[in-house]
């Protein structure tokens, strides 16, 4: 039961889960491992956005011009927030095949 609660908790669906459980080569430290990458990747954008919003609120309480070009940078770093999966794409091939979700003529 552990183990089906921690693999929705990481974005598995219950079919994905019941494919992953049969399969006898399933490694939980690889599924870790892309865990793992994909929270970094996203504590670099967080970053990101800390920095950019961090310079405006410098240049607004210093009472400062911010031109347009720091929105812009704002705005694009928000951008790739939102339309970053959680997975990179390298990521979901790799879960692709430890689920064993390749048809035949993927592999």
């Amino acid at each position: 039961m552990q183990q089906i609660i921690s693999l929705k908790l990481l974005g598995f669906s219950l079919g994905e889960i019941k494919k992953i459980i049969e399969n006898p080569t399933f490694n939980p430290a690889e599924v870790i491992k892309f865990q793992l990458e994909s929270v970094k990747e996203h504590i670099l954008l967080q970053e990101q956005l800390y920095n950019r919003l961090e310079g405006l609120y410098e240049l607004l309480i210093t009472q400062q011009e911010v031109n347009t070009e720091k929105f812009i940078e704002l705005i694009e770093v928000i951008k790739n927030m939102n339309t970053e999966k959680y997975f990179t794409q390298e990521q979901l091939e790799k879960m692709k095949i430890l689920t064993g979700r390749y048809s035949p003529e993927e592999k």
